[in-house]
């Protein structure tokens, strides 16, 4: 017989029976204990991180930084998941559009590059004082 643990408002630390026709299984449970737990999680699931990040390209310009302080996920990781939206939102007709980084000291745009992530340094003065890159949607 196997046995689940779950916490359950007001009975904490019990003991849940897995089949349904026994005793012990969550009250109003007719799956078993893992079916009805499954679907309340479901029905209070947020939206992934993706559909947060299109969510928020569709309103405004935003940074790689300002989208990773926004959702409390690390920089790295934004850059990982706009490749996939571009694709995402090319199938809803829509564009991910990158305004491109700029050398702060020279004035250099970076125009022609393809990459999400932001350039180290220019290629004119060596320098490394650039602008961020800043996404839309359209």
């Amino acid at each position: 017989m196997e046995l689940c643990l779950f916490v359950v408002p007001g009975e904490a630390g019990k003991r849940f029976n897995k089949f349904p026709g026994r005793k012990n299984h969550l009250p109003g449970d007719s799956q078993g204990c893992m079916g009805s737990f499954l679907n309340q999680k479901k029905q209070d699931r947020v939206q992934t991180i993706r559909k947060q990040m299109i969510e928020l390209l569709d309103k405004r310009e935003v940074s790689a930084r300002e989208i990773s302080q926004t959702l409390k996920i690390r920089e790295k990781e934004v850059y990982a998941h706009l490749s996939h939206i571009s694709r995402s939102v090319n199938a809803q007709r829509k564009k991910l559009i990158i305004i491109p980084a700029e050398c702060l000291e020279c004035g250099f745009v970076f125009e022609k590059r393809k990459r999400f992530t932001r350039p180290s340094r220019c290629p004119h003065c060596k320098s490394e004082h650039i602008q961020n890159p800043v996404y839309r949607i359209d």
